[in-house]
């Protein structure tokens, strides 16, 4: 998805989130300057709760966990955000 979402801001007149507006953000899930993922569920709060409980927590039991709740592990939605380069500009439908 980053490269293709590269490709388009590359031939297209868009642009993406700086990384001033990422920085301040903050919020959670994933961040990236063309999109954000935001879990659904409780299996990524559960595991950074156990994460916080247990800092030491190996790689392996992380995994024992994401392989333990792999159905929720689905649960994700993806936002595609990208800005007119020009902010003066209208968007068109050219895609």
């Amino acid at each position: 998805m980053d490269n293709y979402l590269q490709d388009v801001v590359d031939n297209h007149p868009v642009v993406g989130m700086s990384e001033e507006m990422i920085t301040n953000i903050g919020g959670e899930g994933y961040l990236s300057p063309y999109y954000f993922m935001s879990p659904f569920g409780d299996a990524y709060d559960q595991l950074v709760a156990e994460y916080l409980e247990n800092p030491e927590m190996s790689s392996e039991e992380v995994r024992d966990f994401l392989n333990n709740h792999s159905n929720e592990l689905y649960k994700i939605n993806i936002t595609i955000e990208l800005f007119m380069e020009d902010e003066y500009t209208s968007p068109t439908n050219r895609f």
